[in-house]
């Protein structure tokens, strides 16, 4: 930043800049496991649960953005954990005014289980529904169908291969059949990307459905007996604004994006704080 003074052109950094700022975030948890059941039909793992304060943007499970805090350049610290597959993601601290917050959002279910987003329900006879989403973060799986009722008790009849696991929950849809349920688009980062879209079930003819928007980005629910993906803390904030991590922790990179930053934290358990350049 510049400034004008005698009529030369004069550096500004770090001077009489701006206090406050505001601080938009997305924090995604990690995305649920895909398991398999009788005769290898599966439910798709549910995405990471999904919140945003991004202006015009949503969070999961089809709730309105939060209102981004107004942050104090220098005033304190901010925590952050990042949830790997299965795990949950959080941010927290306070804001300029001493109000404390603390978003957390909720690991993506496995299938046959509840979750951020709600596992796909497997196909077993004890198992046909899927998993529950979280409010304000994403959707419930899809259910697993029985092509026979016959099949709960011999699932191994050719005729079950037509059997099937519900297709996991996405934060910004339910698994539907066996498809996965699309994630939440964002662009915080300067490009329109889908994350946290659920797994896609499997048959027990071993044909797969198809993954939501966003199953293989941050907080993707896992398909094919795989684990669901890492979750993240996206912030944006602007760029008269430095990021820093005292004591370590956190794996995060920073790129400027028109007149801000925007750095993406993807692994870790640390403290975050914010200083003039």
């Amino acid at each position: 930043m510049t400034g004008i003074a005698n009529g030369f052109l004069l550096p500004m950094t770090g001077y009489n800049l701006p206090s406050d700022f505001t601080l938009e975030f997305i924090v995604i948890a990690g995305g649920g496991h895909n398991t398999a059941v009788w005769n290898d039909a599966r439910g798709g793992g549910g995405a990471g649960g999904y919140i945003s304060s991004v202006i015009g943007e949503s969070s999961g499970g089809g709730a309105s953005a939060l209102t981004a805090p107004t942050l104090t350049v220098g005033s304190s610290t901010y925590a952050v954990t990042v949830g790997a597959t299965g795990s949950n993601s959080r941010l927290q601290g306070s804001d300029s005014s001493s109000t404390a917050f603390d978003h957390h959002s909720v690991a993506g279910g496995n299938s046959q289980g509840n979750g951020g987003s709600g596992g796909g329900g497997g196909a077993t006879s004890g198992y046909t529904s899927g998993g529950a989403g979280t409010t304000g973060q994403g959707y419930a799986g899809g259910n697993g169908t029985w092509v026979s009722s016959l099949c709960a008790t011999f699932p191994t009849m050719a005729m079950c291969l037509g059997t099937t696991g519900g297709g996991g929950g996405g934060a910004g849809a339910a698994g539907s059949g066996f498809n996965g349920g699309d994630g939440v688009q964002s662009s915080i980062t300067g490009t329109p990307t889908y994350y946290a879209g659920g797994g896609h079930g499997m048959n027990a003819g071993m044909v797969s459905g198809i993954g939501g928007k966003g199953y293989y980005n941050y907080g993707g629910g896992g398909v094919n007996k795989g684990k669901g993906l890492a979750g993240a803390v996206l912030l944006r904030y602007p760029s008269f604004v430095a990021i820093s991590t005292p004591g370590g922790g956190l794996t995060m990179t920073t790129s400027v994006v028109g007149t801000n930053n925007v750095t993406v934290i993807t692994a870790g358990s640390g403290n975050i704080s914010f200083s003039h350049p």
